[in-house]
């Protein structure tokens, strides 16, 4: 049982479910959108919070807010007075202005910052130095690697122009009906962009509705980004079996 402390009481009263709100409630911001999804009028979404008397919103690893998530909370905030506290040890300053500007809109202005010098006195975090060490490959390394990243071009290719493997992403529980895995499918956003983006670049036109639960509202906004051995990494998961079952056995040495 978790237990937390309230004016030096203690109490039992916390909720790790959103639809039922309690005097402390935890939820992911996954859960929290998927939630917001449901509801047709945003009214009806704000008078949820308000009369189970929600006062106070503590949002942790907050940077993560500045796509689809931010909508939901943004909403909440501007249609009542409530206390946002808003907790980060990265700002996006590296995201692009719009995502840096919805990150404010949210959070707010900077209050306070801890230094890491503070932290590590603290005993919160441990004191390191990091340690490189840099070395030339030799030519037969660098053919190697050569070599490899070329199979690795070939393979994802072939893996394009494979209609079996195509159909098999067609009918992923994501892909096929998003609607009936929307917790799964926000506890794993990435997973369910990769299969976007592979279909998206073996010329597949992809309907909106299949994208809009990740929170776009238009589909202008819509912009899916290319192909990247990165994104295919993302796919392991269905790779290797279909791998064993189905096509290019003479590659299966690029998965290990």
């Amino acid at each position: 049982m978790t237990t937390l402390f309230y004016k030096r009481k203690k109490f039992r009263t916390v909720s790790f479910d959103i639809k039922s709100l309690s005097e402390i409630t935890f939820s992911t911001y996954q859960s929290l959108h998927s939630f917001y999804k449901t509801f047709e009028n945003k009214e009806d979404y704000f008078t949820y919070f308000k009369t189970n008397g929600i006062e106070t919103i503590v949002l942790d690893e907050a940077h993560h807010l500045k796509n689809a998530w931010w909508k939901c909370l943004y909403d909440l905030k501007q249609s009542s007075l409530y206390t946002i506290v808003a907790l980060t040890a990265t700002p996006p300053y590296d995201s692009d202005r719009s995502e840096i500007t919805k990150y404010f809109q949210l959070c707010g202005d900077i209050d306070d910052e801890i230094a890491t010098p503070d932290l590590v006195k603290e005993q919160n975090l441990c004191p390191h130095q990091d340690y490189v060490y840099l070395s030339k490959p030799s030519d037969i390394e660098i053919n190697y690697i050569v070599n490899f990243r070329k199979e690795i071009a070939v393979f994802i290719d072939e893996l394009k122009k494979d209609e079996i493997f195509k159909l098999f992403l067609q009918n992923h529980r994501f892909y096929k009906d998003p609607s009936t895995s929307i917790d799964e499918l926000y506890g794993n956003p990435e997973f369910f962009s990769e299969i976007i983006i592979f279909l998206k670049s073996t010329r597949e036109i992809i309907p909106f509705e299949k994208i809009q639960i990740l929170g776009f509202e238009k589909e202008a906004d819509v912009e899916i980004p290319p192909l990247t051995n990165d994104w295919v990494e993302l796919l392991m998961p269905l790779l290797t079996p279909y791998m064993n079952y189905n096509i290019l056995p003479q590659r299966n040495h690029i998965l290990k």
